[in-house]
């Protein structure tokens, strides 16, 4: 906030530019946002916007890590600081800057409207950027720019979405339109990865006894069985990897089933080898025992 302030004062006195400390090292950068090369930065040619910057300074840096914090401490020193929830960006540079001109570029009749509307304040009156995004950073819930961002929707309040939360609860069903919240989101993300986990172990298990590594392993000689495996040429039965696997279970059960002497699939009162009595008996001695 300090920075904020100090940017704020400083574009009050007309001051062209704007010096901090980095690591010891003091750093000088214009104030205005519009002398920033804001088209390297659109581009997003952060280094060739950077050295810019700095002409011929050398502040301590030595990686990309100490690059992208020197960055956002030039957005911080000249004001336009990212809103204090919003997620540390540890990839991006320059702070709120970017987001500031991608507002400005793609949403300018929207924030015309709202500076009007909210401030009475003409956008063309010599506006800067830093101004825009003070106004911008916290407008009201049924702005214009908020509307272009959601679709064209105006956003849920936390007393719309209490309203429908309460519908709901009546009459036990969802309330048309609501969009979800950050917990059910989340509760629904946790769901499809338990989902998928156990279809992934139920896959791995099916396939084990598709391929029929489950008779090998129990020492039966699968010498002439014909056994498939599950892989990517399987047609899926609507995306589902367990039904897959079971297909191919199903395919490698009926053609593993012992045969007849004409070809058939044996009758149960047939001698030849098989499980009977939960034991394996390659004698074919009968059911019994």
């Amino acid at each position: 906030m300090e920075a904020a302030r100090s940017a704020r004062q400083l574009e009050a006195a007309g001051a062209a530019e704007v010096t901090f400390e980095f690591r010891g090292t003091p750093v000088t950068i214009p104030l205005p946002i519009e002398a920033w090369p804001l088209d390297a930065i659109r581009a997003n040619k952060t280094g060739r916007a950077l050295k810019a910057l700095l002409g011929s300074q050398r502040p301590p840096m030595k990686t990309h890590a100490d690059a992208v914090e020197l960055s956002h401490r030039m957005a911080d020193a000249c004001g336009v600081t990212p809103l204090p929830e919003t997620p540390a960006d540890t990839i991006g540079m320059f702070g709120a800057v970017p987001t500031l001109l991608r507002l400005v570029d793609n949403h300018g009749d929207d924030i015309e409207a709202d500076l009007r509307r909210f401030y009475g304040i003409d956008y063309r009156a010599g506006v800067t950027l830093r101004q825009v995004w003070v106004f911008l950073r916290r407008i009201a819930g049924d702005s214009a720019i908020l509307a272009a961002r959601n679709g064209g929707k105006l956003p849920w309040t936390r007393a719309e979405m209490i309203a429908a939360r309460t519908w709901e609860a009546w009459v036990r069903k969802p309330y048309p339109g609501r969009p979800p919240s950050e917990e059910e989101v989340a509760a629904w993300l946790e769901k499809q990865a338990e989902a998928q986990a156990a279809n992934s172990k139920m896959a791995e298990r099916e396939a084990y006894y598709a391929s029929g590594q489950n008779m090998r392993d129990a020492g039966i000689d699968t010498t002439g069985m014909s056994f498939d495996t599950p892989d990517s040429q399987t047609p899926p039965q609507e995306n589902d990897p367990v039904g897959r696997a079971l297909a191919v279970a199903r395919r490698n059960a009926a053609r593993s089933l012992p045969k007849g002497n004409n070809g058939d699939v044996r009758r149960d009162d047939e001698p030849g080898a098989g499980f009977r009595g939960g034991r394996w008996d390659p004698a074919g001695s009968g059911w019994g025992g």
